[in-house]
């Protein structure tokens, strides 16, 4: 089999101070490293620790080099070059294969998810701190599920406003990331001391497109968690009535709970009409209260049949 050295190299040339071994054997990793690059080949582990190792002992055989020809200079500038350009593949590749592991793992919770995209941005803007929020459309909110944190999605709040934009910004030295899928706004990315020149690397550009994959899926997500509990709640209840006797303090109670659940909220009351004319409040604990219809807000909604909606 012949083998064609790169330029700058002859096999014919022999050091007078040594064999050509260690010259023939650069120029055919050269050659092995430039046919992966251009076919798209993996290193197997064995290679990748074999590169490590020759990494770490080159920098004393370059300075040994600069004493040599012109050509043999080359000829290890351009191996260190290129063990360089395979390390930076195999460092992005394990970047890459770690983020897919970690960060679309469907079994992970919503905060272990988020915990570790907090960390893959951080190494990539090299910053020591980063805070991820996602939309959550069933509230109107930015929510970052790691701290438990939530903001309105409005210009209330610097990381509100970036709903707004589609260009980073910084205010009070935090740097704010707009993360949109297309026309859609998915989330936002918080970094405390952080500055826009850190997003202008190749490495944080391709990693934000896999973020921005992973907060679509999880925003679409709290949507159909939220529908799957509004459909267990009515199920719940209507088994109950089902099961219960139609007597209206358990009808009333069931009522009271389902609100509680599908609405979210803390305590809940429910005001029936009477066919006297009154309405009769119940709450949770219990107890009844009896009132004029017409009285109070309950009752201008008994009488209008409107929704009314006091923050």
């Amino acid at each position: 089999m012949y083998y064609s050295p790169p330029n700058g190299y002859s096999l014919a040339q022999r050091p007078a101070d040594g064999s050509s071994h260690l010259g023939e054997a650069v120029a055919l990793c050269q050659s092995i490293l430039a046919r992966y690059r251009r076919t798209g080949c993996t290193f197997s582990s064995s290679e990748l620790k074999a590169l490590k190792v020759l990494r770490d002992a080159c920098p004393d055989a370059a300075h040994d080099a600069a004493g040599g020809t012109a050509a043999q200079q080359n000829v290890s500038d351009d191996f260190l070059r290129d063990l360089d350009q395979a390390g930076s593949v195999l460092q992005f590749d394990e970047e890459v294969m770690s983020f897919v592991e970690k960060c679309c793992d469907c079994t992970m919770s919503t905060k272990e998810v988020f915990h570790c995209l907090n960390g893959h941005l951080a190494a990539a803007l090299h910053a020591r701190e980063v805070h991820t929020f996602v939309v959550n459309s069933n509230d109107h909110l930015l929510f970052d599920p790691v701290n438990g944190v939530a903001s309105p999605l409005d210009d209330s709040t610097p990381i509100g406003k970036t709903s707004q934009s589609h260009e980073t910004f910084v205010i009070s030295n935090v740097l704010y990331i707009p993360i949109w899928a297309r026309t859609e706004f998915v989330g936002a990315v918080e970094v405390p001391g952080g500055a826009a020149s850190q997003c202008a690397t190749s490495v944080f550009a391709r990693l934000l497109r896999g973020v921005t994959v992973a907060l679509k899926n999880v925003k679409a997500l709290l949507v159909k968690e939220l529908a799957a509990q509004e459909a267990e709640a009515m199920v719940g209840m209507a088994t109950r009535l089902a099961r219960d006797t139609l007597d209206e303090a358990v009808l009333v109670q069931s009522i009271i709970n389902t609100a509680k659940t599908l609405t979210e909220s803390d305590r809940c009351s429910i005001f029936l009409v009477k066919g006297n004319g009154t309405l009769e409040a119940h709450f949770e604990d219990g107890k009844v209260v009896v009132m004029a219809a017409g009285t109070g807000i309950a009752g201008y909604v008994a009488k209008t049949g409107m929704v009314v909606n006091i923050p």
